[in-house]
């Protein structure tokens, strides 16, 4: 437990320093600690510790953990969310972080909907042109 209090205490240090140097609020930055592959002991190390935001970056691993977890966490989606499993994600997360298409992005919101829930999104958009990445292409986007 003393290591996990530890380095957040650094990290929080960390991200105040940021802070500083750019003339930004310490409260506009939020800590979302991701958990993918560690145990569920270790997240309680961290919960304990006054982390309230965990990211996943898969659904199938954050329903697992947030089903043994049974505390009061927000759930991020940090991976590639695919559209078959867009109706688990939305019982489990507040904000998917990786919306790669449209399409994406109407199930999501078909599906919280239908929960009752608003779901924050984050729009992926693939700068580089790669076809091997995900994300929107630029001029598919609107500023």
């Amino acid at each position: 437990m003393a290591i996990v209090h530890e380095n957040l205490i650094h990290i929080r240090q960390q991200i105040a320093a940021a802070c500083l140097r750019s003339g930004r609020a310490v409260q506009e930055v939020e800590l979302v600690a991701v958990t993918k592959t560690v145990p569920t002991s270790r997240i309680r190390e961290a919960i304990d510790a006054g982390v309230r935001v965990i990211g996943e970056n898969r659904v199938q691993e954050a329903a697992d953990k947030a089903k043994e977890l049974d505390r009061e966490v927000v759930w991020h989606l940090v991976g590639h969310l695919q559209s078959n499993k867009v109706k688990r994600a939305c019982e489990i997360f507040s904000v998917i972080e990786s919306v790669d298409s449209l399409q994406v992005a109407k199930e999501i919101d078909t599906r919280a909907g239908q929960l009752g829930r608003t779901i924050e999104v984050l729009l992926e958009v693939n700068t580089s042109g790669e076809p091997s990445k995900y994300g929107v292409a630029p001029e598919n986007t609107v500023l």
